[in-house]
Order: structure tokens, then C-alpha cells, then sequence
């Protein structure tokens, strides 16, 4: 008589979490596509291209071709997390290691982005007040207010994350992973 361990609903709650936006992810996705290889065929493209003067057309193909990277990529991503998700569920230890992955590559996106962000806010300070409407806008003082919320909320994401991989690396945790 073989006995399975317990498996907790916190895992379980993940999995849901992960699976649910998804599939919901694949299908917006698939969509998406379908939708943009049907009115934005290469003939179609080639056609707006030509009504632009000469030399204009890098910019708008740059953009569509960059466009139909980003929605095969995004239906990439979001059938890696259906996977993912379906494999948290069923408690496949690959599944847990790919969360664990993607997780630390968002959290060190995350912060990289925070100090681009930061970045272009001291360069923001260079920028003189602004007349708009007839009153002057201050740049300075709003990018005080974004700094400082993304500030708080990438601290308090990239702490949520690390919990989060220790969770999943915890012992009692790995152990609900191994095979029987």
C-alpha cells in the first residue's frame, strides 16, 4: 500500500493562480494573432508601405515586424505558463524549477528597469518647467512621486519574489514534489 503525501493548498492555490491568466493569456494570444496575420498580411504591409514617401517606410516596418515578435512571444510565454501551471498542479518538479526560473528572471528585470527608471528621472530633472495651459508645470517635483512609488513597489515586489523562491526551495515544499 503505497501512501501519497500531503499535498498543500498553498502549491495548489499557486497553481490556479498561474493556470487561470494562462489560459486565458493563450487564448487572448492566439487571437491576437490570427487577427494580425489576417489584417496585417506581408502583402497588405507592402501596400501601406508604398503610400509613404521615400525613406519612410523603416520606421512602420520596424514597428510591425517588431509587433509580430511580441505577439509570438507573448503566445510563447503564456503557453510555457499553461504548462507550467498544469505541472505545478499535478506537482512535476521540472514545473516548480521553471517557476522558480521565471520568477528570479522577472524579479532581476524588475530591478534593472527600476535603475533605468531612476536613470531617466535624474536626466528629467534637466528638463526646465513646462508651460501647459498657462501654467507651469514643475517636472522635478512630479518625478519625485514616481520615484518614490517605484521605489516602494519594486522593494516590496522583489521581496514578495525571493519569499516566494524561498517558499518553493523550502524542504517541506520540494519534499511535496518528489516522485513516490
Amino acid at each position: 500500500m503505497t501512501q501519497s503525501l500531503p499535498r498543500s493548498f498553498s502549491v495548489t492555490l499557486l497553481a490556479w493562480v498561474t493556470i487561470i491568466p494562462a489560459a486565458f493569456g493563450v487564448l487572448i494570444s492566439l487571437v491576437q494573432n490570427a487577427l494580425f496575420a489576417t489584417f496585417m498580411s506581408p502583402e497588405q504591409l507592402e501596400q501601406l508601405f508604398a503610400l509613404l514617401p521615400p525613406g519612410m517606410e523603416a520606421v512602420p516596418r520596424v514597428s510591425f515586424d517588431t509587433l509580430r515578435i511580441v505577439l509570438l512571444a507573448f503566445l510563447a510565454l503564456s503557453v510555457i505558463f499553461l504548462a507550467t501551471g498544469i505541472g505545478l498542479l499535478r506537482r512535476r518538479n521540472w514545473a516548480r524549477v521553471v517557476f522558480i526560473a521565471a520568477v528570479a528572471l522577472g524579479t532581476l528585470y524588475s530591478v534593472v528597469t527600476y535603475f533605468f527608471l531612476d536613470t531617466t528621472a535624474d536626466l528629467s530633472a534637466m528638463i526646465p518647467p513646462a508651460s501647459f495651459n498657462g501654467s507651469q508645470v514643475d517636472l522635478a517635483s512630479i518625478m519625485v512621486m514616481v520615484r518614490t512609488a517605484t521605489t516602494v513597489l519594486t522593494a516590496v515586489f522583489t521581496a514578495l519574489n525571493l519569499w516566494l523562491i524561498w517558499w518553493l526551495w523550502s524542504p517541506v515544499i520540494r519534499a511535496e514534489f518528489r516522485r513516490p
